[in-house]
C-alpha cells in the first residue's frame, strides 16, 4: 500500500438508519476509488477497512452496495487471498507471505515499540543490520516505508501509519507482560506462519551462546514462553524446557528461561528455524557447526 487514506469528509445528506438501534448514523464519504483499491486490489476485509476509517462494518458494506462493488465470496481464494483473523491480503507466494507475516508479528511483540496514542510503531537498535532487515520485511509485506533516524548509536525506523498500526494491533497483543502467541495463530492450519512466528521470536528475544551451545530465551512472561513451546510441538520440533530462574519480589518480577535441550533438539532447531537478523544467524550457524563435529573413534 503506497497511499494512505485519511480524507474523511461528512456531508449533511449522508446518513443511514441503524437497523438495530433506529438511530441515524453518518456515512463517511469514502471515494469509490479508495474503497475499490482497499477492498478489491489490496484485499483487505470489511473489518480492516472499517477500523481504518473508524466506522463499523455495516458502513463499509453499505458503501460497497452504493458503489456497485461486488462482495467477495469463498471462491475469491483462487485470486491468491489468505484469510488471517478477518484480513484478506493479496499473496503472490502464499507460503513466503504467511511466513513473513508470522515473523513480523512476533518480532514486533519482542522489539517493536507500539504507541497507542499516536498510531505509531517503531523499531530501534544499535545494530543497523537489524533495522534494515525489519524494514525490508515490512516493505515486502505491505509496501510501507518507515522514517529512519539515527540517535547517537541507535538506529530507529518508525511507521507513523494508521493502516499499519490498525492491522498489527488487530493481529496480536504487545507489551513485555501482555504479549502471547495469538489464539488464531495457535489454531491456524498453516505451518509456515507458525515457523515464521518462532523465527521472529528468536530473532528478537533469542539468546545464543556459542561456548556451551545454549539456544533459548529469557522473559518475565511465563505464558508467552509456554505458548512458544506449544508452537514447537505443532511444527514437529522437540518441546523446549521452561523454568523459573529468579523469584519475584517487591522490585522485580519472576524471570523464566526457555531452553532448547539436547543435541538432537538443537540440530533440528538449526535446520528448521530460519533467522533473518545477521548477527544472530551467524551465532546459530557456529553453534550448528560445533554440534555437527562428531569425534570418530577407532
Amino acid at each position: 500500500m503506497k497511499v494512505l487514506y485519511s480524507r474523511l469528509v461528512i456531508t449533511k445528506d449522508m446518513y443511514k438508519r441503524d437497523p438495530k438501534t433506529g438511530r441515524f448514523l453518518p456515512i463517511y464519504n469514502i471515494s469509490k476509488e479508495e474503497l475499490y483499491d482497499l477492498y478489491v486490489v489490496k484485499g483487505l476485509s470489511l473489518s480492516s477497512i472499517a477500523k481504518i476509517y473508524g466506522v463499523d462494518d455495516e458502513t463499509i458494506r453499505y458503501r460497497l452496495k452504493v458503489y456497485g462493488i461486488d462482495r467477495r465470496t469463498g471462491s475469491s481464494s483462487h485470486l491468491g487471498y489468505r484469510r488471517l483473523k478477518g484480513h484478506e491480503l493479496p499473496v503472490s507466494n502464499p507460503s513466503t507471505f504467511v511466513w513473513k507475516l508470522g515473523w513480523v508479528i512476533s518480532f514486533t511483540q519482542g522489539d517493536g515499540h507500539v504507541y497507542k496514542t499516536r498510531y505509531s510503531i517503531s523499531y530501534g537498535s544499535t545494530d543497523k543490520e537489524q533495522i534494515e532487515t525489519v524494514s525490508r520485511i515490512i516493505y515486502d509485506l505491505f509496501e510501507f516505508k518507515g522514517s529512519y533516524v539515527k540517535s547517537g548509536f541507535t538506529h530507529v525506523v518508525s511507521y507513523n501509519n494508521i493502516i499499519f498500526y490498525k492491522l498489527m494491533t488487530s493481529l496480536a497483543s504487545y507489551g513485555t507482560t501482555e504479549w502471547k502467541v495469538p489464539d488464531w495463530l495457535l489454531k491456524a492450519r498453516d505451518e509456515q506462519i507458525k515457523l515464521g512466528y518462532i523465527s521472529g521470536f528468536f530473532d528478537s528475544e533469542g539468546v545464543f551462546i556459542e561456548a556451551n551451545g545454549f539456544i533459548g530465551a529469557v522473559s518475565t512472561n511465563k505464558r508467552g514462553l509456554e505458548d512458544i513451546g506449544v508452537l514447537f510441538e505443532q511444527v514437529g520440533l522437540l518441546t523446549p524446557v521452561v523454568k523459573k530462574i529468579r523469584n519475584g519480589d517487591d522490585r522485580l518480577k519472576p524471570l523464566y528461561r526457555l531452553e532448547v535441550v539436547g543435541r538432537d533438539a538443537k540440530l533440528e532447531f538449526c535446520k528448521v528455524i530460519k533467522l533473518l537478523i545477521p548477527r544472530k544467524r551467524r551465532k546459530l550457524e557456529r553453534i550448528y557447526e560445533k554440534l555437527t563435529k562428531v569425534e570418530v573413534k577407532v
